[in-house]
């Protein structure tokens, strides 16, 4: 599966984190503590002094949580899908 990033030009200074999971049976419903816990993984490998230099382009392995503490974050939200894809049978369940 390949997934492209995406970005709104209506907000041009919206960050957007997308985290995919799947399985090889169908979800109960979004695993909103799971994601968080991933975001948190990622603390202990943050340094601060990188925060000035955020890029969303980054490869650094801290991108999602530092995306969510960086200085001009004010407002975080969160929203789920659920889909199959077709033709892919050992995990056909997605979330993202």
């Amino acid at each position: 599966m390949n997934l492209m990033p995406g970005f709104t030009t209506k907000f041009s200074f919206t960050g957007q984190n997308l985290a995919v999971r799947a399985s090889s049976a169908p979800f109960k419903g979004p695993d909103w503590p799971g994601r968080i816990e991933a975001w948190l993984h990622e603390y202990p490998h943050y340094l601060p002094s990188r925060l000035g230099n955020f890029s969303s382009r980054s490869r650094d392995p801290t991108v999602h949580f530092t995306q969510l503490v960086w200085a001009t974050t004010r407002y975080v939200g969160c929203g789920y899908v659920s889909y199959n894809v077709i033709g892919y049978s050992k995990l056909p369940y997605m979330q993202l």
